[in-house]
């Protein structure tokens, strides 16, 4: 297939991280391993001019949302693909979109791929993960770098906050393959790589998750300190005089990079148990 529009048809943005993918066949592997069946809903972020939007279109799919917040990207979506009636143009930063928004529900969970702008990958990965419950797979190209981090095991260098909560609300996570600066205009100056999401039904809104969460990120801000050390104030703040009989907790004497996100998820709920109602994460 052939690129309906060139994609340098538009001048790229710094301010937007633009960079559009020139590569047809990149563009079909990444639409192949959203791996949507008859009657999916297939979300991707970032449209752009079109260049994985069109290979998306050929799927079996019921309908294609292209989100995009450039003006000028959008009229050359329009252009490309206005005899297209499974795809609706969404004119937005993604940030400002609710999935129930777009139609989503729990019941009918989405698909989402898209290759995201490099300053946003966390806060577009959190906004996904939050709302994951309506989703089923996630296909995202980021920098390598953080599809490292994102896949990351206990113990490695690479593992943290963002590793703990993919977990949480994926069943699995892994790298499809990595994506050469040539695959872009302009080219960036690092390798990105496309990771894929099984999504497992919940959300890090749950009430669980949400604890897990804002222990992780307390004890990630001095990974390198034992837990007990780490975790002192926040105890002491949310568990009164009984953050002592946690501080004894054996686990207490690891330190949060060489935990698993199910160790994490236990000492949550302990801390949790301890705190009850004064807990509100």
């Amino acid at each position: 297939m052939r690129f309906p529009s060139d994609p340098r048809v538009i001048s790229p943005r710094r301010r937007l991280s633009q960079n559009f993918l020139v590569n047809p066949t990149i563009a079909a592997r990444i639409a192949a391993a959203v791996e949507a069946q008859p009657g999916d809903v297939v979300i991707e972020i970032g449209a752009g001019t079109g260049a994985l939007t069109q290979h998306l279109l050929a799927l079996p799919v019921q309908e294609v949302i292209a989100i995009e917040v450039d003006r000028r990207a959008i009229e050359q979506l329009q252009k490309a693909f206005s005899s297209c009636p499974t795809l609706r143009i969404v004119e937005a930063n993604v940030l400002d979109l609710r999935l129930e928004g777009l139609g989503i529900v729990r019941t009918m969970p989405a698909r989402v791929v898209g290759n995201i702008p490099y300053h946003l990958t966390g806060p577009i990965l959190f906004w996904l993960y939050e709302q994951a419950k309506s989703l089923r797979r996630i296909v995202l190209m980021v920098q390598k770098e953080v599809a490292t981090r994102i896949v990351a095991r206990p113990g490695t260098k690479a593992y943290g906050i963002l590793s703990v909560a993919t977990a949480l609300i994926a069943t699995q996570a892994r790298i499809l393959f990595d994506v050469p600066p040539g695959a872009f205009y302009p080219q960036p100056q690092v390798t990105s790589a496309v990771v894929a999401i099984e999504c497992n039904g919940s959300s890090l809104v749950d009430p669980q998750h949400a604890q897990t969460m804002a222990l992780t990120k307390v004890a990630f801000n001095q990974r390198r300190k034992k837990l007990r050390n780490a975790l002192a104030r926040f105890l002491q703040q949310h568990c009164g005089t009984q953050w002592e009989q946690l501080a004894a907790l054996p686990v207490m004497g690891r330190r949060a990079e060489e935990l698993s996100p199910q160790e994490l998820a236990a000492l949550a709920s302990d801390v949790y148990r301890f705190a009850k109602s004064e807990w509100q994460p």
